[in-house]
Parts: C-alpha cells; sequence; structure tokens
C-alpha cells in the first residue's frame, strides 16, 4: 500500500513539472503553439538582431504577466504583444563593431560596470545553460517555463 502511495506522490510531483507531449511543451498554465526566432536588419550598416517570439494557449484561467525570456544564455525582457493567443517576444540586438565596451543604462544615462555585470550573469546563465525559459506571474506566483527550440522564420529587413 505505502508502494502505490508513493508512486502517486511521485507522478504527482513530476505531473507539475514543465512536460513535453508531441513536440509541444505544456507547464499545466500555458500550451505552446509555437516557438519561433527571427532575425532582422535596421536601415544602418551593422544594425541587427534577433527577435524571439513565443505563441502560447492559456490553460489555466488567471491573471498573467510575463516577466523575462532566457535565451541564448541571457535574460531578456519579456513583451506581450498580442493577447489572443498570448504572443510573448524578447529582442536582442547585436553589437555593432565601431560600439565602445561601456554599458549606459538608459535610465540614468550611466555607465554600468562590466565586470560587476558579467560575473552574476555568468552564475545565473551556468544554472540554464543552453535552455530556453520564459519566466511569468499567474496570479501573483512566478512561476518558469521551458521553451524548447525555436524555430527559425525569414528574414525582416527595415529601412
Amino acid at each position: 500500500m505505502k508502494f502505490i502511495y508513493l508512486f502517486l506522490l511521485a507522478l504527482g510531483i513530476v505531473s507539475c513539472q514543465t512536460t513535453k507531449e508531441s513536440g509541444k511543451f505544456s507547464s499545466g498554465d500555458f500550451e505552446i503553439i509555437k516557438a519561433y526566432q527571427q532575425k532582422w536588419f535596421g536601415g544602418r550598416p551593422g544594425v541587427s538582431g534577433t527577435y524571439y517570439k513565443v505563441e502560447l494557449k492559456q490553460i489555466k484561467e488567471g491573471k498573467i504577466d510575463f516577466d523575462s525570456i532566457f535565451v541564448q544564455n541571457q535574460w531578456q525582457r519579456a513583451i506581450l504583444e498580442d493577447k489572443n493567443p498570448f504572443v510573448v517576444m524578447a529582442n536582442i540586438t547585436n553589437p555593432r563593431p565601431s560600439e565602445t565596451q561601456e554599458i549606459f543604462d538608459l535610465s540614468n544615462g550611466e555607465i554600468i560596470d562590466n565586470e560587476a555585470n558579467t560575473t552574476s550573469e555568468k552564475e545565473v546563465t551556468s544554472k540554464y545553460d543552453g535552455k530556453n525559459i520564459l519566466v511569468y506571474r499567474i496570479n501573483g506566483a512566478q512561476k518558469m517555463m521551458e521553451i524548447g527550440e525555436f524555430t527559425r522564420e525569414e528574414s525582416k529587413m527595415y529601412p
């Protein structure tokens, strides 16, 4: 009898984690409809980047706030593009060859210490190395969901 109880308890714990069925990831709150990346190029030489977009079908009712997306071993702010279905986006801009190594905080114009950021980034990155993760809140509780692989879409040119 104890074996059956422990088996059911273990099964319940496993089912709470992100699952992958038939190529789709699900967290119990969402099911991923589509995850894709799209390279973009700006109107000036050297201006380019990649959009990472995730289309989600909400399974569990509740107030949703999208926080961040971990992709290419770095955290990016999650931007809600659409609500039906949810489309969440992150944008990584490629550094231009002529840019200096200093990083500016656009909110106050101060230079951010590159060394301090690099150290903490490595510590966090090692935990999720090589994974693609969406961080969100549902009814105030923070959760994480593995996204899986992004498919590639046709590149976009901006004038």
